[in-house]
């Protein structure tokens, strides 16, 4: 049982790095998609529908990184409150807000899920010179979301069942000595 959990977890972190390096790829195409823009527009002719595009994608972005953020602890913590107590009150405190934000992600997954659905059915793009459709951004906020909230079952499970937790090492040193990244 344990060896298909550290299974499973092995492929959320691969999915985890997936959809973070897809929100890189998106970062390079917006910043390709927005110079060229500028360029056409001092020449006189913008790119139609590149305002819009850059707003859906930007949503793109956030969502398909923020599970990962998440596995490396990358999200800001306020520890002024709890700097003075003892270790265990702050891992109890850690893991109250594990289960706080499962519950708080379990329904913004639920309602982005049924909104994407929606928009998916009805085909809903964006008004503008350019029609965009507006279901892929949807689709990847769910996406989004489902893969936050299923890191946040694994942080509750890493917190009861500590015999769970892989090996966490960020880089890993190669025969040559270079660093690369897992």
């Amino acid at each position: 049982m344990i060896n298909l959990l550290k299974s499973l977890e092995r492929f959320q972190q691969k999915a985890e790095k997936t959809l973070m390096f897809l929100s890189g790829f998106i970062i390079l195409f917006l910043m390709f998609l927005i110079t060229i823009d500028v360029t056409m527009r001092k020449l006189g002719n913008p790119l139609p529908g590149s305002v819009e595009l850059v707003q859906i994608l930007t949503v793109s972005i956030v969502f398909l990184g923020v599970a990962y953020v998440q596995k490396v602890k990358g999200h800001i913590f306020i520890e002024v409150a709890t700097d003075k107590l003892p270790n265990k009150a702050k891992q109890g405190l850690d893991f109250i807000g594990y289960l706080i934000g499962l519950v708080i992600c379990a329904i913004v997954t639920w309602q982005s899920g049924l909104a994407a659905w929606e928009s998916i059915k009805i085909m809903e793009y964006a008004t503008g010179i350019v029609h965009i459709p507006l279901w892929p951004a949807k689709v990847i906020i769910a996406i989004g979301m489902a893969s936050l909230t299923t890191r946040m079952v694994w942080d509750i499970l890493f917190y009861l069942f500590p015999v769970l937790k892989l090996e966490q090492t960020q880089l890993q040193q190669i025969e040559e000595g270079d660093e690369v990244w897992l």
